[in-house]
């Protein structure tokens, strides 16, 4: 996954190209993703965001879950899944 690929390792926007973890980059590449990456980026929705700041996650990714709250019967059971760790999470 190209998020999860570009925060590895790091907790803070990356200065070199990478992925930075703001609301509007992050809706930009879900809105890119395919509908495999987005299932894919779904179900390991905490893993992503245990890899980034708190002010990261709420600025970006709870922001950005309205989105994903839009896609297939699959994305969206997903989502379910992960929504309480997440929020627990924040």
């Amino acid at each position: 996954m190209r998020i999860m690929e570009a925060k590895e390792g790091e907790n803070a926007p990356a200065e070199d190209g990478g992925m930075l973890a703001s609301e509007e980059s992050i809706k930009t590449y879900i809105k890119n993703f395919n509908h495999n990456d987005k299932l894919d980026f779904t179900q390991g929705l905490m893993n992503f965001a245990n890899r980034i700041e708190k002010k990261h996650l709420v600025d970006g990714l709870v922001m950005s879950l309205h989105n994903l709250a839009k896609e297939s019967m699959d994305i969206k059971g997903a989502l379910l899944d992960q929504f309480i760790p997440l929020i627990q999470l924040v």
